[in-house]
């Protein structure tokens, strides 16, 4: 369990000491989640941040009307938090919701910011992961206007076990689109996928 949470930190800043991994998990509590749980929602102040060992989450916003927008997903390898709300004492501004038991290894908020205020190489970690984290979010964005069928691909390249863990009508609410549309997005891929085999 730790020695995955250790891969995941040194693929991304392999600077990372022992001594540094070991303060690290001096901090963590490990956490069994039920499916459906709502860990935290709009507007609640965030108290720990996780790295997901095993599982699959789901963060969403909710309009007027009461309506839910997926804006992404979460599975193993992934952090789940929110760190503006942990770093500035602010109200979530999304929802995260368990789509499969899953577990999760913690750390408490007061616990995040001792480690960022005094691990330098923990810091600089964290920080490559928000800048990563920016990225994503900014070529997301980008690609908005996209077409579904393109959206669907990319999606699927990000989640490549997508269709077998999270419900489609989740992944037409991340797409944007009604579940119906998907499946007919889906059948229509299929058979153009089907004439190229035929053509080839």
């Amino acid at each position: 369990m730790y020695k995955v949470l250790l891969t995941h930190i040194r693929n991304t800043y392999p600077e990372i000491t022992d001594e540094d991994f070991n303060m690290i998990i001096k901090t963590t509590t490990y956490k069994e989640y039920r499916k459906k749980t709502n860990i935290w929602k709009e507007g609640d102040f965030v108290k720990d941040i996780g790295f997901v060992i095993k599982g699959c989450f789901r963060y969403f916003n909710t309009n007027k009307e009461g309506e839910e927008r997926n804006t992404h997903f979460a599975v193993e390898d992934w952090w789940i938090g929110d760190l503006n709300s942990i770093m500035n004492d602010e109200p979530a501004l999304q929802s995260i919701e368990v789509l499969e038991d899953a577990r999760v290894l913690n750390i408490r908020k007061s616990d995040f910011k001792y480690l960022i205020e005094n691990c330098v190489r923990f810091r600089r970690f964290t920080q490559k992961k928000r800048d990563r984290a920016y990225a994503a979010t900014v070529k997301r964005l980008a690609n908005i206007n996209e077409h579904a069928e393109v959206r669907y691909e990319t999606l699927l390249k990000k989640y490549p076990d997508a269709l077998n863990r999270i419900p489609l009508y989740h992944i037409a609410s991340y797409l944007g689109i009604k579940p119906e549309s998907l499946s007919r997005l889906r059948k229509t891929m299929a058979q153009t996928k089907k004439s190229h085999k035929a053509i080839h």
